[in-house]
């Protein structure tokens, strides 16, 4: 009897193991197709330079597409959420429409947690600061911005200066190698205990640059995050102030 009992009950546990390996292998894999799916913008132009050089009928194209992986993806994990999202877009992005793909992602998050509450269901939502992989990758982005430069017209150069892209690339691998995290195990930490946790949280933000960073900045005034940006960034050589 007691050797019956004793069987049943690691037979239990194996197959709890098994679930939550399951679980955490489905989770991994969801975030992967989140990540390929939402193109992260930032750092693939040069400040407002990124509006003078792209087609405003590209860029729709694109934020339609991006919408609609992240809706078709997240439709297909409708019992265990994961709304993967870059926490720098917090403060809005001015070079590129990262802020709009943003908010795309935050209406989803937001219907999702209204209309699926009353089932019991929580959403939980992963907001990762900067680690190291190859979107972040200091040399495809700086080859990204050679190219956008040299795609350039000859006045829309001038007005930045000749000497505008070597300090913009200076400041970028300064900031980079600053807040990249190497150890991505924070992020598949955060979506495991999201998905097998018995209690999940709300909102994570793995990364210490996201809850020093990233989510104080969302709560303060635009023009002191603007002022900020401004002082960090260098200044083309025709501005105004």
């Amino acid at each position: 009897m007691l050797s019956r009992l004793l069987k049943e009950h690691q037979a239990k546990q194996n197959e709890r193991k098994e679930l939550q390996e399951k679980r955490r292998r489905e989770a991994i894999t969801a975030a992967t197709c989140l990540t390929e799916a939402l193109v992260d913008h930032l750092n693939v132009g040069v400040a407002q330079a990124y509006m003078n050089q792209r087609k405003l009928d590209h860029e729709v194209k694109t934020l339609q597409v991006q919408a609609a992986q992240f809706a078709k993806q997240t439709g297909q994990w409708i019992g265990m959420v994961e709304n993967f999202n870059q926490a720098l877009k917090e403060i809005g992005d001015v070079e590129n429409w990262a802020r709009s793909i943003e908010l795309d992602m935050r209406t989803i998050a937001t219907a999702l947690e209204r209309d699926m509450a009353p089932f019991g269901v929580q959403v939980s939502i992963v907001e990762p600061g900067f680690f190291r992989t190859p979107a972040t990758n200091l040399e495809s982005l700086e080859n990204a911005l050679q190219a956008c430069w040299a795609r350039l017209p000859p006045a829309t150069q001038a007005l930045y200066g000749d000497d505008f892209l070597a300090k913009y690339l200076k400041v970028q691998q300064r900031v980079m190698n600053l807040i990249c995290d190497p150890d991505l195990t924070k992020v598949s930490r955060c979506l495991e205990h999201a998905l097998t946790a018995r209690h999940p949280r709300t909102r994570y933000s793995p990364g210490w640059d996201a809850k020093l960073l990233w989510l104080p900045a969302s709560y303060l005034p635009a023009s002191l995050v603007d002022a900020v940006l401004t002082r960090v960034l260098p200044k083309p050589a025709q501005a105004a102030y």
